[in-house]
């Protein structure tokens, strides 16, 4: 079988039509003009930890849900492009595909990104058969499930977060453990994080409060070394596009920067850059 993998196209429309296999979609298809916005915020949580303000903190209301709906209504333009092309999309939710329960009004989300479209497939938490593979999904998580660094763990600890968070990893963890031992192909394993502490997850934007940290999905590393699927392929990370291997398994970050044309062992991907569109 062959597959066009797209990454964090963030509101671009990819040409994909005349290209063979179906389509693999790591996430984060909405816009991302916000993102300066949530960096400051975040950089100022991270400085004061007893502070919560969010990004809509900074902006008002009014003029965040304009810029989120906006951002919205990209991502919705991207996936009806994918849905005419005939071509069958497997698709995850990125950050900022708009998850349910994100935003403190109320707003069209992820499931409406995906509501109508027949050849769009979302398999976040799920798995379907494709062919001669078994695609496994897990979306959204934009960062380690449990804090990874020492200022997160004191963070999570003062918070009195932790528990929260390691229920919500245990919880995860099970679901997608469940799918992967009924599988009865070969797996690919779509994910919108790639696997954490590898060659794929260090953050390269000097932009970021986290510039230079490995903020990859803890889950997604564990479940590769584990069940050993015959490819993990994410994005997230905008940079550095790559692959690597953990055991047997290729694990791709398919993100922003892509290299037009990578060939990968097993089943055929060809993965495609912005500046190809």
């Amino acid at each position: 079988m062959d597959f066009v993998v797209v990454g964090d196209l963030h509101g671009w429309k990819p040409s994909v039509g005349s290209r063979d296999g179906d389509i693999l979609c790591v996430g984060d298809v909405c816009s991302s003009e916000l993102r300066p916005l949530i960096f400051k915020a975040l950089k100022i949580r991270m400085k004061h930890p007893e502070h919560d303000l969010a990004w809509w903190d900074i902006i008002g209301k009014i003029t965040a849900k304009d810029m989120s709906r906006l951002s919205w209504e990209n991502g919705r333009k991207v996936l009806e492009a994918f849905n005419k092309t005939g071509k069958k999309t497997y698709l995850v939710p990125g950050n900022w595909d708009w998850m349910p329960g994100g935003l403190p009004w109320k707003f069209k989300t992820y499931p409406d990104l995906v509501k109508g479209l027949k050849n769009v497939h979302d398999v976040h938490m799920r798995a379907k058969n494709a062919g001669e593979y078994t695609i496994i999904g897990y979306g959204d998580h934009s960062g380690p499930e449990l804090p990874q660094t020492k200022r997160d763990q004191k963070r999570a600890k003062d918070n009195e977060i932790m528990t929260l968070l390691k229920e919500e990893y245990n919880r995860t963890k099970r679901k997608l453990e469940n799918l992967f031992k009924k599988a009865k192909k070969p797996v690919i394993f779509l994910t919108h994080n790639v696997p954490h502490g590898t060659r794929l997850d260090k953050i390269l934007d000097r932009r970021s409060p986290r510039y230079g940290e490995h903020f990859g999905s803890v889950i997604v590393k564990e479940l590769v070394q584990k069940y050993k699927p015959a490819v993990c392929v994410g994005g997230h990370m905008h940079a550095p596009f790559m692959k690597t291997k953990i055991d047997n398994t290729v694990c791709i970050n398919a993100g922003y920067k892509a290299i037009t044309g990578m060939s990968l062992p097993g089943p055929k991907f060809k993965v495609y850059k912005k500046a190809s569109y």
